[in-house]
C-alpha cells in the first residue's frame, strides 16, 4: 500500500510550490508591463515569461494528478476531521488558518487532525509517524518534515524526496 502520508505531504508541497511560482509570474507580468522603453527588453521578459508559464503548466498537471490521488484516501474521512485534512493538505493552510476558517480552537482542529490520520492509519494501514507531519512545533527539528511555511531551504529537498524529482 503506498505511504499515505507521502501522498498527502506531496499534495501539499506541490500546492505550495504552484502558490509560490504564481505570485513570481504575477510580479513578472508586472515588471514586463513596466518595461515598455525598450521593444527588445520588452521582447526578452516576454519570452522568459512564456518559459516559466510553460513549466509553470507542468507543475499545475504535476499539483492536481497529487491531489487527485490524496483525496483518494481523504475520501474515507467526513464532516469536521475531512474538511481539516483537506485544508491542511489540500489547500495547504495552516492549522491555525484552518482553525479560525473553521471557527474552532486550535485544540480541536489538533483532535480532529490526531483522529483523522489515525483513520487513515487504520484503513490503509500507514506505515507513518503523524507527530512527524504537519505540526508546527516540531516542524523545525524533525527530519524529513515539510518547511514550506518557514522558508527554510530543506524543504525543496523533502519536496523533491516525496516527488520523485
Amino acid at each position: 500500500m503506498a505511504d499515505v502520508m507521502a501522498v498527502l505531504e506531496r499534495a501539499r508541497c506541490y500546492e505550495l510550490e504552484v502558490a509560490a511560482q504564481l505570485d513570481h509570474i504575477e510580479r513578472l507580468h508586472r515588471i514586463a508591463a513596466r518595461a515598455r522603453e525598450s521593444s527588445a527588453y520588452s521582447e526578452s521578459i516576454l519570452e522568459k515569461l512564456s518559459v516559466l508559464e510553460r513549466e509553470i503548466n507542468a507543475h499545475i498537471d504535476r499539483t492536481v494528478d497529487a491531489k487527485l490521488q490524496a483525496l483518494e484516501y481523504i475520501s474515507v474521512l467526513s464532516g469536521e476531521e475531512r474538511g481539516v485534512i483537506e485544508r491542511y493538505f489540500i489547500l495547504a493552510m495552516t492549522w491555525e488558518q484552518i482553525a479560525d476558517k473553521m471557527y474552532m480552537s486550535d485544540r480541536r482542529v489538533y483532535l480532529l487532525r490526531k483522529s483523522a490520520l489515525d483513520k487513515l492509519k487504520d484503513r490503509f494501514g500507514a506505515s507513518f509517524d503523524r507527530r512527524n507531519y504537519g505540526n508546527r512545533k516540531k516542524n523545525k527539528d524533525v527530519e524529513g518534515a515539510c518547511l514550506h511555511n518557514t522558508g527554510a531551504a530543506g524543504c525543496e529537498n523533502r519536496c523533491d524526496a516525496l516527488c520523485g524529482r
